[in-house]
């Protein structure tokens, strides 16, 4: 006979058997679905390979105190982060900030002895926050503000754009520009008493446990993932040395392991010392209380949806890092080519697939694009001397083609640099893909000849007429 106590057990057996069940057919379809993912993220970066013809790529997901790694590198390589050093420049400074020994509101006049600026012709005032927000007045045009050279030191840079002419006044405007923290990481210096790479080490890196982070170009037998350049569909090896006086701006090297710790200790999902725990978080909160005037502070940017993150790019490299706090997600791709757009891409995207949203799919790269562009140019440019030559026999057709060679030669010349603010030097030696300057070589070598073979078929046509005249009767 069932007694309430049998019949209450039998329940509760039921009901667990029950949930037990459910949680199995939840297991089930979690790891059906994160298998789904895995697969969906594979396959974008072999996409994404194929299509920008980046070679190398490292990348790392944190979900929920979850690590995946993906691409074809080992995680250990190191990579030139690009403009992603400026977060590192950023703490550093703020650091130097909490312990008094700058203010945000500080003239950076006052703290790099003999340096000045302008705007419209009056000594302006720039403020380590301006600095910071890139709202100086800066832009980033190397005919402007040039970079500096390779035997420059930071402060020789430093003294170099003294007394510029500032595009903004100072405060007023954002303009992304390079020289803002390379200007923080002459501060730190003369702060500091160190060298930006000594107080970056001491004070940044190893208080975090980032022991494979390195400001420059690493000095011992760590294992480097050599840098490529694009050229007519393929990737070509390309190192370019280390300029000191750029290093605050674009030129730490690390690699993807650490880079998923940093990203973690944004999070707050990793130990460190309390000190820093709150220079991070005030380095957010400084971001977050001024979204909506300004997306910018101490190398973090903060995007409409709530994502905080920076993208890099060098000449020989590119790379991106996004995280959100609220739903504990980050993402980090490192790219041992110069391919920003299609890099930037790709990382937002794993964070959506992550995040089970929609994708926006593979994008171009503007020097990718520009590879095919100059791809077809240098074909054309090769077949056409031999069309003029061999099946072209009319002198205005030759002329034709050789003005509109002249013409499509110096409309490249004076547009192209307008557009990415440089000279042809660095655009053509440095960041172009290599058929851009094998393109232009080219294009000129056509001008040359075509001519010539206008001049003479014009010269022939006249010793033709002239014979005919000549022997016509008086």
């Amino acid at each position: 006979m069932l007694t309430l106590v049998n019949l209450s057990a039998i329940f509760k057996r039921k009901y667990l058997s029950l949930a037990m069940v459910m949680l199995f057919l939840i297991l089930i379809f979690w790891n059906k679905a994160y298998a789904s993912s895995q697969s969906e993220i594979e396959d974008y970066i072999n996409e994404f390979q194929k299509k920008s013809g980046v070679k190398a790529v490292s990348i790392v997901v944190y979900d929920h105190g979850k690590i995946n790694y993906y691409g074809n590198v080992d995680t250990k390589c190191l990579y030139q982060i690009g403009s992603m050093t400026k977060s590192f420049t950023g703490l550093g400074i703020l650091k130097l900030v909490d312990e008094g020994k700058i203010n945000l509101d500080d003239d950076i006049s006052d703290l790099l002895d003999g340096f000045e600026v302008y705007y419209q012709g009056n000594k302006a005032k720039i403020t380590v926050e301006d600095l910071l927000r890139h709202t100086s007045g800066f832009t980033n045009s190397e005919r402007d503000y040039p970079g500096a050279k390779a035997e420059m030191s930071l402060m020789e840079w430093v003294n170099s754009i003294s007394k510029s002419e500032l595009k903004y006044e100072p405060g007023k405007y954002y303009s992304y520009a390079n020289a803002n923290y390379n200007l923080l990481g002459a501060i730190i210096e003369r702060v500091s008493g160190k060298s930006y790479q000594e107080y970056m080490e001491e004070e940044i890196f190893i208080p975090l446990g980032l022991k494979n982070v390195y400001a420059g170009m690493p000095s011992g037998n760590e294992m480097i993932c050599e840098g490529t350049r694009l050229g007519y569909g393929m990737a070509f090896k390309y190192t370019i040395d280390v300029m000191e006086g750029r290093i605050p701006a674009g030129y730490i090297y690390a690699n993807i392991e650490d880079m998923c710790r940093y990203l973690m200790i944004q999070l707050g999902d990793v130990q460190i010392p309390e000190a820093y725990k709150e220079l991070i978080d005030s380095s957010h909160e400084y971001l977050l209380a001024s979204k909506d005037t300004s997306t910018y502070f101490a190398g973090w940017e903060y995007y409409d949806t709530g994502i905080i993150g920076h993208s890099g790019g060098t000449a020989n490299y590119s790379s991106r890092m996004i995280f959100s706090k609220e739903k504990d997600v980050a993402v980090c791709v490192l790219a041992n080519m110069n391919a920003a757009a299609s890099t930037d891409r790709l990382c937002d995207d794993i964070f959506a697939i992550t995040c089970s949203q929609e994708t926006n799919g593979f994008v171009y790269d503007i020097w990718r694009i520009f590879d095919f562009v100059f791809s077809g140019i240098s074909i054309a440019g090769i077949t056409l001397p031999v069309i003029c030559i061999f099946f072209t026999k009319k002198r205005k057709r030759v002329l034709f083609c050789d003005l509109t060679v002249l013409i499509l030669f110096i409309c490249q010349i004076v547009i192209i640099p307008i557009v990415f603010q440089s000279g042809w030097k660095d655009i053509a030696l440095v960041w172009a893909p290599w058929s851009v300057l094998c393109g232009l070589v080219i294009e000129l070598i056509d001008i040359i000849v075509l001519s010539i073979i206008v001049v003479i078929r014009g010269k022939n046509k006249d010793n033709i007429e002239g014979k005919k005249q000549a022997s016509r009767p008086c």
